[in-house]
This record gives structure tokens, C-alpha cells and sequence, in this order.
């Protein structure tokens, strides 16, 4: 029975806790992963419109096909400094990658943690080639080959040169990597959190259930012993709780259980009695008439006895048969008119012949001759035998 109730609890516990672990860590990852994907998204955002803000005012107003090649002036020039900028915005992110593109999209220029290179013909995608500037909500997930092996998060805007018509674009893209790996670890570190809390919830099912089986244990070998017809055992009470009330639930049955044993001892006894003590009064009298003990003029007094006798036996037979009755302590009594001096006498008589063998000197005194009371007769019979 424990190995059984222990293990239900068990696959109890771990369905509910793998259940609600495994719903929770879903939960957990999602919001972590989008939140650090909205950050490095307002990260890229800024940077990029400080890049066309760098682009354009140092370019000036250019015309597309002018772009590249005062854009590569730009670089050249030591007072301007973009280098050195794009180089210090990207060695902060290593995963951060400005792109160059020129009207048509094909990316001129790239700087990659603090390197750069230049005459690249890879294009830019259509769906990141905007005409108006990015509000940071101008995101996509694509897969520029040959610049990057992996899925990566790019934002990108226009630059305007002369007449406010669009020359260029800029392009800041970063791996979505690290967010993984970050996730991954999140996951890793609350997986073996979750499997120290699952070891101690065990740990605590495994009291918890031994507190509550091991008074069932109790009771199941007191029950056996009930079985074999011990009736005083009693289990021990543990606490106030459920289980406890259940143990005192069980020693009441076992004291009831007891008192019913001894009751039931006590009832066979007197049963056992009563009937004995008018078969004995009857066998007693019939064998002193068949012996001639008893002279012929006195056969027909014992015979009145001997009949009174066997009216009581039949009538003590009749109640024993009900035993619901007797065992359930309701006993019903039947009282009637009767003279219970002449019970008395008749009582002595049928003593007769054990008062003669001891020798003894009985002397029978009653205030009157008769004496009539309203009694149960059998019961009052029973009490004077």
C-alpha cells in the first residue's frame, strides 16, 4: 500500500510540476527573448540614425551618382573622423555590423568590430531599401549571403542628398546569436533550478506521505489483529489533522469493537446459565420420581414444578431468538400480575435437593401470605434463582 499511495503522489507531483515547468520556462524564454530583441533593435535604431546623421552632413548635398565617391572622400579625411566613429560603435558590439549601400542597394562599404572593407557587391534586399526614414519599427529577419552565416536582425534607412532625393542607404544589422545563446542559458540555468526544487519536492512528498501512510499502516496491522480476535489494540494519534481524526475515529471502533466482544462473552455466559439452571431443576425432579425418591403423593407437586420448568425454558428460548434485540441492548420486558412469594417458595423448592445434599437449614419468611406485584416474571425469576 505505500509503495502504491508514494508512487501515485509521485507521478502526481512531477506531472503537474513538469507540466507547469515546462509552461513557464515557454513563457519565460519568449519574454526574455523579445524583450533583448526589442533592446538590440532600439540599439540598432539609434545607431543608425546617428550614422545617416554622420553620413549626410558630412557628404553634404550629393547627387547618387557623387555618393560613393565622396562618401570614400569622407573616409579619407582625417578631420572627419568617421572611421574612427564607425569603429567605436561597433567594437562596443562585436555582433554589430554598418553597411553602405548606394542608390541601388549594392553595399559599398562594411564595418565589422572595428574592420572595415570596402568595395563589396552584395545588394540589399528590396524590403529594406525604404523611402522615408526608419521610426525603428523598419526591422526584418533576412540572410545576407555571403556577409553572414547565421540569421541576422537589420535595420536600415535612407541618406538624402541634393533636392532631398535619396542617395544611399545605411545598414545596421547584428546576429540574433547571442540573444540565443543568452536564451539558452536562461533555460539551462532554470532547468537545473527546477530539478533541485523537484528533488526537495520529492524529499517532501516522501514525508508527507509517510506521515500520512504510516497511521494507515498502523491501522491496517491493528485490523489484522482485530482479525485474529485481539480487541484491545489501539493505534497511536498523531497531530490534529485529518489523519489523526481517522485514528481516533479508529480506537473508538475498537473500544466498541470490545465492549461488543465482552458484552458478547457476558451474554453467552448468562445464556449459558439460565438455561443450564432450569434443565438442571427439571433432570433433578424427573430422576427423583423415576428413582422413587419422591413418594407418589408428592410426584404431582414436583410435576407442577417441572412444568412451571420447561414454560420458562420455552419462553427463555423464544428470546433468545431474537438476538438483534439483546445485542443492540434493547431487552423488552413484559410485566404482568404475579405473587412473588409463591415464585419464591417454588424458587426454594427447586432447590430442594441441593439444600438436603449440603445439610443445610432454610427457613423462608414473607410478610403475608401473598404477595402480588406487576413485573416482568422472568427477569424477576432470574434474579431470585
Amino acid at each position: 500500500m505505500f509503495k502504491s499511495v508514494f508512487a501515485k503522489y509521485v507521478t502526481a507531483v512531477m506531472a503537474i510540476f513538469v507540466v507547469g515547468f515546462i509552461v513557464l520556462l515557454v513563457v519565460l524564454t519568449s519574454i526574455v527573448s523579445n524583450t533583448l530583441s526589442e533592446g538590440k533593435a532600439h540599439e540598432m535604431n539609434d545607431v543608425c540614425d546617428a550614422v545617416v546623421g554622420y553620413v549626410q552632413d558630412s557628404v553634404g548635398d550629393v547627387t547618387p551618382e557623387d555618393f560613393i565617391p565622396a562618401f570614400s572622400a569622407c573616409l579619407s579625411d582625417p578631420s572627419l573622423r568617421l572611421t574612427e566613429l564607425f569603429a567605436a560603435l561597433t567594437i562596443t558590439d562585436s555582433d554589430l555590423n554598418i553597411l553602405i549601400a548606394d542608390q541601388s542597394g549594392v553595399i559599398r562599404y562594411r564595418m565589422c568590430n572595428g574592420q572595415e572593407e570596402q568595395g563589396l557587391e552584395v545588394s540589399l534586399p528590396e524590403s529594406l531599401l525604404p523611402e522615408q526614414d526608419t521610426d525603428g519599427d523598419a526591422l526584418d529577419i533576412v540572410q545576407l549571403t555571403p556577409l553572414f552565416d547565421s540569421d541576422v536582425l537589420v535595420l536600415s534607412a535612407p541618406i538624402r542628398g541634393a533636392s532631398d532625393e535619396i542617395v544611399g542607404y545605411v545598414a545596421v544589422s547584428s546576429s540574433t546569436a547571442p540573444n540565443g545563446r543568452m536564451v539558452q542559458e536562461l533555460a539551462k540555468t532554470a532547468i537545473s533550478s527546477a530539478l533541485l526544487v523537484l528533488l526537495a519536492a520529492m524529499i517532501a512528498v516522501y514525508f508527507i506521505s509517510e506521515r500520512v501512510i504510516g497511521p494507515l499502516r498502523e491501522m491496517a496491522a491493528a485490523a489484522r489483529k482485530f482479525a485474529s480476535g485481539k480487541f484491545d489494540v489501539r493505534v497511536n494519534v498523531y497531530g490534529r489533522d485529518e489523519v489523526a481524526e481517522l485514528a481516533v475515529a479508529f480506537n473508538n471502533m475498537a473500544e466498541s469493537l470490545e465492549n461488543l466482544e465482552t458484552m458478547r462473552n457476558s451474554f453467552i455466559a448468562n445464556v449459558s446459565h439460565d438455561l443450564r439452571t432450569p434443565m438442571t431443576t427439571i433432570a433433578g425432579f424427573i430422576d427423583g420420581i423415576r428413582d422413587g425418591v419422591i413418594p407418589p403423593e408428592e410426584q404431582d407437586h414436583y410435576l407442577e414444578v417441572i412444568s412451571v420448568e420447561v414454560q420458562r425454558l420455552s419462553r427463555l428460548v423464544t428470546s433468545l431468538l431474537d438476538l438483534s434485540r439483546i445485542q443492540a441492548g434493547d431487552r423488552k420486558f413484559t410485566p404482568k400480575p404475579f405473587d412473588i412469594c409463591e415464585m419464591a417458595r417454588l424458587i426454594l423448592i427447586s432447590f430442594e435437593q441441593k439444600i438436603e445434599e449440603k445439610k443445610l437449614q432454610v427457613e423462608f419468611l414473607c410478610d403475608e401470605e401473598r404477595m402480588m406485584v406487576y413485573a416482568d416474571h422472568d427477569a424477576i425469576y432470574q434474579i431470585f434463582y
